[in-house]
């Protein structure tokens, strides 16, 4: 396909737009075009065997009409002159170059005009169904249709109603579908009147308009005049309606009638206000407010107010509802009176589901309750609420009730019980309670007492005084302060200790203690008795007291002495003096404490357990049967404050885990003088030796002494001597300069043999000088040398340029500089693979190829000329395959504004001839121009710094550069004839290089060349130093005293090496390397990437291709550094890399496509609002906009602006009528593109006036410059 200014072709003679639809707004020139059936060009359709029109006439202007075929039509309008056989058609004439027509017995029918020249028809002649009579022609059907054609004559046309055809011109008035224009702009239909049961539409009016009726315009302008408007109404009477404006003073005044159907209220009729919209402020003065909305500030006096929402609004003497209750919702309510409801028991505060939160009433208000207000609650400033007179405040009935049942009484009433509840309940007054259950009373005054024995009882702090009888069935408590207590018995568990003494006395019989059988009396503490006996019933006087002794009479026997809770005090055992001695089998001590006088409570008894607070002497300690028999000074050793851990002048012992804690600088220490001490100081561990040697070793021969963790190093701070073998199971590191051995051949390295390893000299392949370098051979270094993990580092590597020296699955993409926060520009590389070949392209290519802007196989081919042009920016052909112009036996023609620039003249199958009118050149813009045979390409020309280069072979690679009248020649210069002819040639002379290039220089020295070729050797020229001719195998060295010698050949395998002096001898290569037969060989798998130089600089064509998934990092790869490719053409088979997932694959470029067409951004879709000139926003490279419904007049065009922020200055956007509408019926087309928007215009086609919402659809096509 070739696009150039006004011009779109192919090869193929053929473009195919697929199912897309093709617009222009300027003219379709095509040649043959081969369309669907019922293909509609504006109003015309083609469809299979017919083309109709929408307007029933077609015009083919003056081309000519050419057909083998019949020509079968109806009314036929033919170009004047036409010719069918020798009848000759002209305007108004059909004539015969015979001068004669006949039509035979034929009837002649047509169904338009018959014009002839002089006809003699008799009167009363019937053509169809028209009757031709003396001064007349009439239709049966009264109706005569002269088609097309036009009707002359010079006296007045004089008819009833007419039906003319769309565009029939009366003098220079013409009157088309919907109007009628003027050519001179202007009609005038003078005083007549002008009357359409229609719509007049006009831009403006002038004049002053009294009598226009039924006027519809977005605009009458200024209309002048105190009462410009005049309204009749519906009856024509003498009755109008005048709309008079005050002269507006300061600025423009604005009234705007709402959107809404309903009656303007005026002072007039404000009586009548039944709907109204919102009123924001002001008076409003009126009877009835219904379904109304009221904001801000409006007074509303007299009136009612149905059924509304005020805000912000005061009302006076207006009522709300009215007759009807209406729900009023406000923010807040404010009364300057108060709030009444429409009838007595008519209206509540709150409802149910709607309660007030709070309610604020002044100082001193008063709610009312009941018809009457007999029951008031007054607020008492600063006190509380008050109830009315003898009123009840009840509570669930009438049962339970507080109220004031006469002056200055308060009744607490109910029918079952009252409940006074508090920490503390303060009565100030006589209380009287009838039958109360109180918890707890606190009496402020000083008298409890009965109605008729006021001070029966006398409180004070801590005493209560009975003044009559207190009779109870039962006493609880300790009752230490009862006195005069009258009782027949006493019932207590306990009475408990009290703080003065207590008297039981009778005043006749006994006092007995009778215990429950079987159990004791125990009197804790010291018991006096006032009289001196005691005894028992059968000896009363058994013991006799005194002051200081208690006499037994009879036998004491005390086999258990038990004492609850006191000491025996001043009790003498023995008769008249202390018992030095007391035998008792069992002590039972019923207190807790055994002491001395001096220290009571040293000893303290409790179950299980004797505590002594004082010390304890013993001259033997029996634990358990065994004596102890260590000091108390040895004892406390074990006072130690935590176990397991060592304490200063204390025993050892182990923790629960058994371990044993050394804190951190104590130390063991081993012998008379500390010999050997072992310790931690918070940080390192040590084992200090200060004589004799220390010793570590087992006693078991063949046990290892293990010295170090497995994973830890071991350091040796001095000499380490080791008499026997060393055998390290981990790695030797040595931390000094030397290993010294007893063998140390100079020059040679520690070899393994498989058991030990010995100093054996490096040769072969790699040699070491005795001064440690190491030298690897040049060229000996093969792949199978080169270790698989060697892992060699990139900045050991030349860079890599061979072609397909660097396999895909080797690039690691990811572990190149992350780009993925960059911009991608237009000239940044990417590498794919064209076709088996790896190359770089700019970015520009990859938005070309995957942002094509038009994908067709083929534009049929058409009837007419078929022009491609735009507006501006270029007009690009591109294809993956060959661009093919095809003139069809004529040439193909380049102009420029018009003029031809170049003739591409074809000669058939033979020669192409490019003519110019001037030079012929050819700019490739820094491309190639490449020479094909047969389609395979055998050379191209290129240009590099001004100068010609020319290159050869199906990929062309440069052969011969010119700079000036020079030619550099790139390979080998071949002279297929006998002499070489250059304007030096001396006689005898060779071709001699000097570093830069070969001169012809004669030959002299020890050898001359003479004209003839023959060479000549000087005399005495070859000395022994030039000499090559010794006994074979031996090489001439220079020996200790400077002369040469013959050196002894040397055996397979041996090379020369110098020793220290400088002398060599033949030694065997090995090692690493191997020498054999004069190959020099490096061991397999022996090269790591330490023996690599840093800037070897190892050209890649001696690397294998490198496959190893992830070995060539991103970063390595330099992309300009491939084939260049921005010139082709990506196709869908061409290859890209790409990081999947890590993982690095080739992919082909069709798979971007597909992946930019899956996260292109999709449509999106936008309802126009407002009307037809609102702006529509998508910023989408398709969408669907579905326009206002307002309505478009006939012949009438309007824009609206579409944002959109994907559109350029140099896009094309295609818009496309979806539905809404009939097809045809509008003009759609884009145009005005600009950075982020376009215009788009809709006109309608039709005679009539359209309200229709119509679906587009449209696509943005970047353009050239995009």
């Amino acid at each position: 396909m070739i696009i150039q200014d006004g011009s779109i072709t192919d090869a193929n003679g053929s473009i195919s737009f697929g199912t897309n639809d093709l617009t222009t707004d300027g003219r379709l020139t095509a040649g043959a075009a081969t369309l669907a059936s019922g293909t509609a060009i504006g109003n015309i359709t083609v469809s299979d065997g017919s083309i109709t029109s929408g307007s029933n006439a077609i015009s083919f202007g003056d081309e000519n009409l050419v057909t083998t075929g019949t020509l079968n039509a109806g009314v036929a309008a033919l170009a004047s002159t036409s010719k069918i056989g020798d009848l000759t058609l002209s305007n108004g004439s059909i004539v015969d170059e015979n001068e004669a027509i006949s039509f035979g017995n034929n009837d002649l029918s047509t169904t338009g005009t018959l014009s002839a020249g002089v006809a003699t028809f008799e009167s009363g002649t019937q053509v169809g169904n028209v009757v031709i009579s003396n001064g007349s022609i009439n239709a049966i059907n009264d109706k005569i249709n002269f088609g097309n054609d036009t009707l002359i004559t010079n006296g007045p046309i004089i008819a009833g109603a007419s039906t003319l055809a769309s565009g029939t011109t009366i003098s220079n008035l013409t009157v088309s579908d919907g109007s009628i224009t003027s050519g001179s702009n202007a009609i005038s239909f003078g005083d007549n009147n002008l009357s359409t049961t229609g719509i007049i539409s006009a831009s403006s009016f002038t004049g002053d308009g009294s009598a226009l009726t039924g006027v519809v315009a977005s605009s009458t302008g200024t209309l002048a005049g105190a009462a410009p408007i005049i309204l009749e109404g519906e009856s024509e009477d003498d009755f109008e309606t005048t709309l008079a404006v005050e002269d507006p003073s300061e600025s423009d005044k604005t009234i705007t009638l709402p959107n809404v159907t309903g009656t303007i209220i005026t002072t007039g009729n404000d009586s009548s206000i039944d709907e109204v919209g919102t009123v924001t402020s002001g008076v409003w003065q009126a009877t009835l407010i219904a379904d109304t909305y009221v904001a801000d500030d409006l007074t509303i006096s007299g009136g009612d107010v149905t059924n509304s929402t005020i805000e912000g609004s005061t009302i006076d003497n207006t009522i709300i509802g009215g007759t009807t209750p209406s729900e009023v919702v406000v923010t807040t309510l404010t009364a300057n009176t108060g709030i009444e409801p429409g009838e007595s028991d008519g209206a509540s505060l709150g409802t149910s589901s709607a309660e007030f939160s709070d309610v604020f009433l002044a100082d001193g208000a008063e709610i009312s309750l009941g018809d009457n207000q007999e029951v008031t609650l007054t607020h008492i400033e600063d006190e509380g609420l008050r109830l009315n007179s003898l009123n009840q405040l009840q509570f669930g009935d009438s049962g339970t009730k507080i109220y004031q049942s006469a002056d200055g009484v308060l009744d607490l009433v109910s029918d079952n019980e009252v409940e006074i509840n508090g920490t503390t309940i303060d009565l100030n007054g006589d209380a009287m309670l009838d039958n109360a259950t109180v918890d707890f009373v606190r009496i402020d005054g000083t008298y409890v007492g009965h109605v008729d024995d006021t001070d029966l009882m006398n409180l004070a702090n801590g005493t209560l005084t009975v003044s009559g009888t207190l009779a109870a069935t039962t006493f609880s408590g300790d009752g230490s302060n009862l006195t005069g207590i009258s009782a027949s018995s006493v019932k207590a568990d306990d009475i408990s200790q009290g703080d003065a003494a207590v008297s039981i006395s009778t005043s006749s019989g006994a006092i007995n203690l009778n215990p429950a059988s079987g159990s004791p009396v125990l009197i804790d503490n010291t018991i006096n008795f006032d009289g001196s006996l005691i005894g028992h019933t059968d000896d009363t006087d058994l013991m006799t007291l005194a002051n200081g002794s208690v006499t037994f009479t009879g036998s004491t026997v005390i086999p258990v002495a038990d004492v609850n809770g006191g000491a025996i005090d001043g009790v003498t055992l023995g008769t008249n003096s202390a018992v030095t001695e007391a035998v008792i089998d069992n002590v039972k001590i019923d207190g807790a404490q055994i002491g001395h006088t001096d220290d009571t409570d040293l000893m303290t008894l409790a179950d299980g357990a004797l505590a002594i607070a004082g010390e304890v002497s013993v001259t033997t300690l029996d634990i358990g049967g065994t004596d102890i028999t260590s000091s108390a000074a040895e004892i406390n050793y074990l006072d130690i404050t935590s176990l397991g851990t060592s304490q200063a002048s204390k025993a050892l012992t182990a923790d629960a885990n058994g371990d044993l804690i050394i804190p951190d600088g104590d130390k063991f220490e081993f012998g008379s003088e500390s010999d050997m001490v072992l310790y931690h100081d918070g940080t390192d561990s040590y084992l200090d030796n200060k004589t004799g040697e220390l010793k570590i070793g087992t006693e078991t021969n063949g046990v290892a002494v293990k010295i170090g963790h497995a994973t830890s190093e071991v350091t040796v701070n001095d000499n380490l001597n080791i008499t026997g073998n060393t055998i390290i199971t981990g790695d030797l590191t040595i931390s000094g300069n030397d290993l010294v051995m007893g063998t140390n051949t100079s020059g040679a390295a520690l070899i393994g043999d498989g058991t030990n390893y010995n100093p054996v000299v490096i040769s072969g392949d790699l040699s070491i000088g005795t001064d440690g370098t190491a030298a690897i051979g040049t060229g000996v270094i093969v792949n199978a040398d080169i270790n698989g993990s060697a892992a060699i580092a990139d900045s050991k590597l030349a860079t890599i340029s061979t072609t397909d020296k660097v396999s895909g699955a080797a690039i690691q993409v990811d572990g190149a500089t992350d780009g993925t926060s960059i911009t991608i520009t237009d000239t940044d590389k990417f590498l794919i693979d064209d076709n088996g070949s790896t190359k770089y392209v700019n970015a520009s290519q990859l938005n070309t190829y995957t942002n094509a802007s038009m994908a067709a196989d083929n534009i049929a081919t058409g009837d007419a000329a078929v022009t491609v042009s735009t507006s501006s920016g270029n007009i690009t052909l591109d294809g993956p395959g060959d661009i093919i112009l095809d003139g069809d036996g004529a040439n193909v023609t380049v102009k420029d504004g018009g003029t031809t620039t170049l003739d591409i003249v074809s000669n058939g199958a033979t020669d192409v001839t490019l003519d110019a009118p001037g030079d012929l050149k050819i700019d490739t813009d820094g491309s190639d121009v490449f020479f094909l045979d047969g389609g395979t390409t055998y050379g191209s020309v290129t240009n590099s710094g001004g100068e010609l280069v020319l290159k050869s072979g199906s990929s062309p690679t440069t052969a011969a550069t010119f700079s000036g009248a020079d030619l550099t020649i790139a390979g080998d210069l071949t002279i297929s004839g006998d002499d070489l002819v250059m304007s030096t040639n001396t006689s005898g002379a060779a071709l001699i290089g000097d570093g830069s290039r070969y001169n012809p220089v004669e030959i002299s020295g020890d050898l001359t060349i003479a004209s003839n070729g023959a060479a000549t050797i000087a005399n005495d020229a070859v000395s022994l130093a030039k000499m090559a001719g010794l006994a074979r195998g031996k090489i001439i060295v220079g020996d200790a005293s400077g002369d040469p010698s013959a050196l002894a050949a040397g055996a397979d395998g041996k090379i020369l090496i110098a020793d220290a002096n400088g002398d060599p001898s033949w030694t065997t290569l090995s090692g690493d390397a191997t020498l054999s037969a004069g190959v020099l060989a490096i061991g397999s798998g022996v090269i790591v990437n330490a023996d690599i130089n840093s800037s070897a600089a190892i050209a890649d064509s001696k690397l294998a291709t490198i496959s190893t998934t992830d070995k060539v990092s991103g970063a390595a790869i330099q992309v300009d550094g491939a084939t260049d490719g921005t010139s082709i053409t990506l196709a869908d088979t061409d290859k890209i890399l790409v990081d999947d997932a890590g993982d690095t694959k080739h992919i082909n470029v069709s798979q971007i496509k597909t992946y930019v067409a899956s996260t292109a951004p999709s449509g999106a879709t936008e309802t126009q609002t407002g009307n037809k000139t609102t702006t529509v926003n998508i910023d989408k490279y398709t969408g669907k906009i579905t326009t206002h419904d307002q309505a478009l007049g006939a012949n009438t065009e309007v824009s609206f602006t579409l944002t959109n922020n994907v559109i350029g200055a140099d896009d094309v956007v295609v818009v496309g009528h979806r539905s809404g509408g009939n097809v045809g019926d509008y003009l759609i087309q884009a145009h005005s593109m600009g950075s982020g928007s376009c215009e788009i215009s809709i006109r309608n086609l039709t005679s009539g006036s359209l309200s229709q919402a119509l679906v587009i659809n449209f696509v943005v096509i970047k353009g050239s410059d995009s």
